[in-house]
């Protein structure tokens, strides 16, 4: 009886595992080098002038805006632009070996467009970030908002600042423009008390003393209902008007957020001054927290 040898089992053969495609990237001199690998292992090279890049020419428009690297993640961060605190995520687009040549989300050129434009010298323009976004292939809600900014919805015209006589002459006094009443663009504190944005178009008033005086520049439409975009405001420190002078009028307010240790200067309405307590509110009727900078005594725009 013959008897039959159990089949031979088969030997499990192991598949390579793929090459996945990849990017390298170094920088060489003043050339960032990015060498992209296929899957099948094929390289090719490109070259890009670090100056060029759109990582090293956001840098330069943060730096010309006088913003630190944390100041502008905080910023994008309450923006929503980015999450948790994000530095770590900034950083990454002022990098060109970690971003790479490749062009910005453009959620993030969105906001910084709020947060740059006008600031700098020379100022800076919607010219100078809306070409480092990357916008989507499909134009969905940030690429029209994007565009939106370029027509002009969230920026200004920096002439609206520029005096229309030269200082002194015909013996007035031009005021500076001490603030931006920018509804969502926040910054620290400090930046906001010490930052200024040029000679206005307003003269000082006989009624108060001139360094009593400012103006603010109206740079976003949230209080369309009452002040032209680019309208500047004629505005009087606290401290040389009374209370009773307040009641009811227009200021000009730094809302803080101590959540974040961030501010943003606003248009407010007095709803209750009394003796040392001053109550304001938004346009919408909406109580805020922070401080008055300044009483409106009366705007300036162009037509």
């Amino acid at each position: 009886m013959s008897t039959m040898a159990p089949p031979a089992k088969k030997s499990a053969t192991r598949k390579s595992p793929k090459n996945k495609a990849k990017t390298t990237r170094k920088i060489v001199g003043d050339t960032l080098v990015e060498t992209q690998f296929s899957v099948d292992g094929d390289a090719t090279e490109t070259r890009t002038k670090l100056e060029k890049t759109p990582a090293i020419r956001l840098k330069r428009l943060r730096e010309r805006a006088g913003f630190t690297m944390q100041q502008t993640a905080d910023y994008l961060a309450y923006a929503g632009a980015t999450k948790g605190s994000g530095l770590s995520t900034y950083q990454r687009y002022e990098s060109p070996v970690q971003h790479g040549s490749g062009k910005i989300r453009a959620v993030v050129i969105e906001k910084l467009l709020r947060f740059f434009v006008g600031r700098g010298n020379p100022p800076i323009s919607e010219d100078d970030l809306i070409p480092l976004a990357a916008m989507p292939r499909a134009s969905g809600d940030a690429a029209r908002r994007l565009l939106a900014s370029a027509g002009g919805d969230h920026g200004f015209t920096q002439a609206l600042v520029s005096p229309i006589f030269s200082q002194g002459a015909h013996g007035v006094h031009l005021l500076t423009v001490l603030y931006r009443a920018e509804r969502g663009v926040y910054m620290d504190e400090e930046t906001i008390d010490e930052r200024s944005f040029g000679i206005g178009n307003i003269t000082a008033a006989n009624d108060y003393r001139a360094e009593d005086q400012f103006t603010v520049l109206v740079a976003d439409g949230h209080a369309s209902r009452t002040y032209v975009l680019g309208s500047q405001l004629h505005c009087v420190k606290p401290s040389a008007v009374s209370m009773a002078d307040m009641q009811g009028k227009r200021v000009a307010f730094k809302v803080r957020k101590p959540e974040v240790g961030l501010a943003e200067v606003v248009v407010g309405v007095v709803h209750r001054a009394d003796g040392n307590q001053v109550e304001v509110r938004a346009m919408d009727g909406k109580k805020l927290d922070g401080e008055v900078l300044g009483l409106v005594i009366g705007r300036y725009s162009r037509e």
